[in-house]
């Protein structure tokens, strides 16, 4: 059995191996930050640490949005899909289509 003396197993996480453990820049996370979406932070001395219940937290926060989050990601959802079908009524109409190529 490993007792908690010889346990190296890493609990609390820099925000720089935070995002990378997440695969999010460090620009995104100060992003998320601002707009009150970032997980909970601990600070020792000047240090900030992510720990990694926080980070489980975060995750499941992101994973299951309430409220105004939510919401964002409908309306964001639906842009999406705008923006696709959008694009592929260009594209067909293009001159340029696979549909319109002569047939070697």
């Amino acid at each position: 059995m490993v007792s908690p003396e010889t346990n190296t197993e890493r609990v609390a996480f820099s925000i720089q191996e935070f995002c990378f453990r997440n695969a999010i820049s460090p620009s995104t996370y100060f992003k998320l930050k601002r707009a009150g979406l970032g997980p909970n932070e601990m600070r020792v001395g000047n240090l900030v640490r992510i720990t990694f219940e926080a980070e489980l937290e975060w995750q499941r926060a992101r994973t299951h949005p309430i409220g105004v989050e939510a919401e964002q990601n409908v309306r964001a959802a639906a842009a999406a899909v705008a923006r696709s079908q959008k694009a592929g009524a260009l594209a067909a109409h293009s001159p340029r289509h696979v549909s319109k190529r002569a047939r070697a």
